[in-house]
């Protein structure tokens, strides 16, 4: 609710892209947008979380430790006690009965993507997609290809006027932290 407060939340009909480097937690913040976007706001609406690194199962499981306000590492661990658990599994089944939809898989061309997202949108009526991460997502080919595949998700977005959010993971370049002590 902070962040929609905030910003006003996502733009239907753009492509919204959540960069930083490794270890930022960019997938932790697009999933929790996603969950509360589908269980926990007023209104909740459909939507679909791709997980094309980590896979539906684990970025369910993660949720599912970020609905009830659990350490998913600790739960990856095992070290959750018996209460934790039962709170994890109950909002486990709260995620499944949800109109979040999680497609796992290891990455997808981006054309294939534009008809997966097409055909959501119009049995499942999502009305948000989040897909996690940028570099999973083939297409172009050469050089343009980043090009081509922004400007092919930005289509997306704006054909069905909804908002698409993109995690992109940003990598140094040699040199870039000289002048930095």
């Amino acid at each position: 609710p902070r962040f929609n407060r905030a910003t006003g939340g996502f733009p239907k009909g753009v492509l919204s892209l959540v960069g930083g480097r490794e270890g930022t937690r960019k997938s932790f913040l697009v999933m929790q947008c996603a969950v509360h976007a589908a269980v926990n706001a007023a209104n909740p609406m459909p939507g679909a979380y791709f997980a094309f690194e980590d896979g539906e199962e684990i970025s369910m499981r993660r949720a599912a430790c970020l609905l009830a306000g659990v350490n998913p590492y600790k739960h990856i661990q095992g070290r959750l006690n018996d209460d934790e658990v039962e709170i994890v599994n109950r909002c486990g089944r709260e995620l499944a009965a949800s109109h979040l939809n999680f497609v796992g898989g290891r990455g997808r061309r981006v054309d294939d993507l534009s008809m997966e997202i097409a055909r959501g949108v119009l049995r499942k009526g999502w009305q948000f997609v989040f897909l996690d991460a940028f570099k999973d997502i083939y297409g172009g080919g050469d050089t343009s290809g980043d090009k081509y595949k922004s400007s092919r998700l930005f289509d997306i977005a704006q054909r069905h006027g909804i908002p698409v959010i993109v995690v992109h993971h940003v990598r140094k370049v040699v040199g870039e932290d000289e002048g930095y002590g």
